[in-house]
């Protein structure tokens, strides 16, 4: 008896549980909705798509009643990945970016300028500026660098995203760097037109499979640097 009373209670739960998934769901599908929308607003009236500091702000609002630390990270977590996702759904891709690269390569003379790492805003827009200047479409500035020795310097991280970003659309340019991994790549899709994959990464073949298969939803454009000592056929094969 107390087995059939036990089991009965469990499937209760279960239909509460199914009750509130249900309206998780239709939660996150409004949400979706209306992230559409502030997307379609900012892209017409050419305002910053990106915005850090807002997701931070709803981190922070969300979670600011929860005293359990561990409760908190999980929550923080199901909404970095719902950001993540929301990013690559509602991401829209330029398309003067293929026919530019195709109209450089037609003439054999598609060039990508900028320093190999973004070291302040005053910098990468004075660049900016000089590569617009020279004709180029492409900037390319590294914002998360793979440094062999943990205390080199790293690149900027995430305060430099939007200082790369800014710079290159403020100048008419498309935007070019590298992501270290598939995670990087989720959580900071729309700042990049094109996507650089370093010389180590050349060989990381579950990181080429995982881009390949997040850039084929738009055709966002894919660069992959030689790896050190990799021959042609190898180059050719990643």
């Amino acid at each position: 008896m107390d087995n059939f009373n036990n089991i009965n209670k469990i499937n209760e739960l279960r239909q509460s549980l199914n009750d509130i998934d249900k309206l998780i769901v239709s939660n996150i599908l409004e949400r979706l909705d209306l992230v559409k929308l502030i997307h379609k607003i900012k892209i017409n009236n050419n305002l910053k798509i990106i915005d850090i500091e807002q997701e931070n702000k709803i981190l922070k609002e969300i979670t600011c009643n929860i005293a359990d630390s561990e409760v908190k990270n999980i929550i923080i977590n199901i909404y970095r990945r719902i950001f993540q996702e929301v990013k690559t759904i509602s991401y829209t891709q330029d398309t003067n970016i293929l026919d530019d690269i195709n109209k450089y390569i037609n003439n054999n003379k598609l060039i990508i300028a900028g320093p190999c790492s973004v070291e302040s805003k005053e910098q990468i827009e004075q660049i900016a500026i000089k590569v617009k200047e020279f004709g180029v479409k492409f900037l390319r500035g590294g914002i998360f660098k793979a440094r062999t020795n943990p205390d080199s310097f790293q690149g900027l991280q995430e305060k430099g995203l939007e200082i790369f970003y800014n710079a290159a659309k403020d100048n008419g340019l498309y935007t070019v760097s590298e992501f270290l991994d598939i995670e990087q790549a989720k959580d900071y899709y729309e700042y990049f037109d094109v996507i650089l994959i370093g010389s180590r990464n050349m060989t990381n073949f579950e990181f080429l499979r995982k881009i390949g298969k997040l850039t084929a939803k738009n055709q966002k454009p894919v660069i992959i640097k030689r790896g050190f000592g990799k021959t042609i056929d190898e180059y050719k094969s990643a």
